[in-house]
């Protein structure tokens, strides 16, 4: 039962970086355009909460990526680098902290879950939902988006 456990729990981080995204998105008043963004991470939720064994290689890729830009965000507020840019509220410094958390807990639970399945399954899930995250993040900035 500790490995029904383990994946509930990247289901259970996928809701956290779900409920950061809407925050983010009700603060800067942009509640589609990170509702778009986070629609991947509601499917590796659902994938996981549902025990399917290849749930962490869908969730992986939904964790680095929004581990990855709090990261990038926090090295601009540091003025250390300029790849991303803008004005952030408390609110949304705040839930930089919030998806770093959930995503580190999870890439730790993943690294500490055995594996099981088959590699071209882990492999094809994996490149499933990190195109999924891009594709998501690239059409939650087209035109018309924002400032809903």
């Amino acid at each position: 039962m500790a490995d029904d456990d383990g994946i509930r729990t990247l289901g259970g981080a996928c809701a956290v970086v779900i409920g950061a995204l809407m925050v983010i998105g009700w603060v800067s008043h942009e509640v589609l355009r990170h509702a778009i963004q986070a629609t991947p991470a509601l499917a590796a939720a659902a994938i996981c909460l549902a025990r399917r064994p290849w749930g962490k290689w869908a969730a992986a890729p939904i964790f680095v990526v929004w581990l990855g830009i709090p990261i990038l965000i926090w090295l601009y507020l540091l003025h250390v680098t300029h790849i991303v840019s803008g004005t952030f509220s408390t609110a949304e410094i705040a839930m930089t902290l919030v998806l770093a958390a959930a995503c580190g807990l999870g890439l730790v639970r993943i690294a500490r879950r055995p594996g099981g399945t088959p590699w071209p399954m882990a492999l094809g899930a994996f490149v499933l939902f990190a195109a999924a995250q891009v594709a998501a993040m690239a059409a939650s900035f087209q035109p018309g988006l924002s400032h809903d």
